[in-house]
């Protein structure tokens, strides 16, 4: 014998009452689609409308490669300067007026010394236009600081040069005063051989700092900024999205709708129910 699961009586009258109130809902949805159809018309035509008096807003984009000549400036560096300068995200005087510089950052994952700048505009050309004058000012500033610290690189390796030209003739005159003094002045002639020492020990020092300094100098360690991509023309304006704003403005609206058409049947129910209750009260 085999035993058969028999449902509970109660089990069934809860299933029953699920289905009907699901039918319930879709009578409601049904009796009330007029309702549900002009409250997303409505929400679709403020949001179309809304679209047709928006500005639209362009996005151009420009990557900095950050040179080196000591370094000039560190990608950080140069990222919270130009966040201050513009006042990015920063609506603490207010909010912005485009063109504005609205997004600086470093770009270590893929590159280490990049910065990336986006600048936003009414106009795609405008956007460009002035991502390309922020651009060209870092640039400036950066060659003006290549300049000045590849000028100072060279005034040291000069200087270098010269005192290693001053030794190797302080050399060459100690010598000659050394075998002048020989059997004469012994004393005088070992105070000099030392001192001789003295500069013969300092040139490979000379020597050393020099070929540390020449590579600094070199493409290695020493680059002047570069502009790794110009600013760009934006072909499509990053807002408003009209498809992306008309299906949340539809889907709003339903929602909207749907929820309207309950209330509303809860109101014409309630409305009924006190209808009656009066009529059934004596006067």
């Amino acid at each position: 014998m085999t035993d058969k699961h028999v449902m509970d009586p109660r089990e069934t009258q809860d299933f029953q009452e699920d289905e009907i109130s699901l039918i319930d809902l879709w009578r409601v949805i049904a009796k009330r689609k007029r309702l549900i159809l002009i409250t997303v018309a409505v929400i679709l035509s403020l949001v179309g409308a809304w679209l047709l008096i928006a500005k639209p807003i362009y996005e151009s984009r420009a990557v900095l490669g950050v040179g080196q000549v000591g370094p000039i400036e560190s990608p950080q560096l140069i990222v919270q300067r130009l966040r201050e300068e513009h006042r990015v995200k920063d609506r603490s005087e207010g909010a912005q007026t485009l063109p504005a510089v609205t997004e600086v950052k470093t770009m270590e994952k893929v590159l280490a010394n990049g910065v990336e700048i986006i600048a936003q505009a009414h106009e795609a050309q405008a956007a460009q236009h002035f991502l390309a004058e922020v651009v060209a000012k870092v640039m400036k500033r950066h060659q003006k600081l290549f300049d000045v610290g590849r000028a100072e690189q060279t005034k040291q390796l000069e200087a270098l040069q010269q005192e290693a030209e001053r030794i190797e003739q302080s050399l060459a005159l100690i010598e000659h005063r050394i075998s002048a003094l020989v059997g004469s002045e012994a004393s005088l002639a070992g105070l000099l051989t030392l001192q001789k020492d003295l500069l013969v020990q300092r040139l490979p020092q000379i020597a050393q700092q020099q070929t540390t300094l020449r590579l600094a100098m070199s493409e290695l360690q020493s680059t002047p900024t570069v502009v790794l991509r110009t600013p760009t023309l934006p072909i499509e304006p990053v807002s408003p999205k009209p498809v992306l704003y008309m299906a949340l403005a539809g889907v709003v609206g339903l929602m909207l709708g749907i929820f309207g058409a309950f209330f509303a049947e809860f109101i014409g129910k309630t409305r009924k129910q006190l209808q009656v209750t009066s009529k059934d009260q004596p006067f």
